[in-house]
């Protein structure tokens, strides 16, 4: 739980900090705890509602956590919120490859 606690401690002084997220995140996903790696997802994405970085770390994660509708969707807000964004472009197909294999 060290790691988890250290990331979410990052992430509540900086909630842009995609690595801390990413840290925490997998520490939840590690404990089996994957309604709570949601909630720090959703809530840190709220928090960074305006960065297409965090919309593309976002998408990464849902589509990992099998939440395809929603990865599509933070993607989309990726490309919507700055639209020369070419890794929101390549983050759906992508996606979609690694379901597909």
């Amino acid at each position: 739980m060290g790691a988890r606690t250290d990331a979410q401690e990052i992430l509540r002084t900086n909630a842009a900090d995609s690595g801390a997220l990413s840290l925490a995140i997998q520490a939840c996903l590690a404990d089996k705890q994957n309604a709570l790696a949601l909630q720090i997802l959703k809530e840190s994405t709220a928090k960074n509602s305006a960065s297409p970085r965090m919309q593309l770390v976002a998408g990464e994660w849902l589509r990992q956590l099998g939440k395809t509708t929603d990865a599509r969707a933070a993607f989309i807000a990726a490309k919507t919120l700055n639209p020369r964004f070419t890794d929101a472009d390549l983050a759906w197909p992508r996606s979609m490859r690694k379901k597909a294999r």
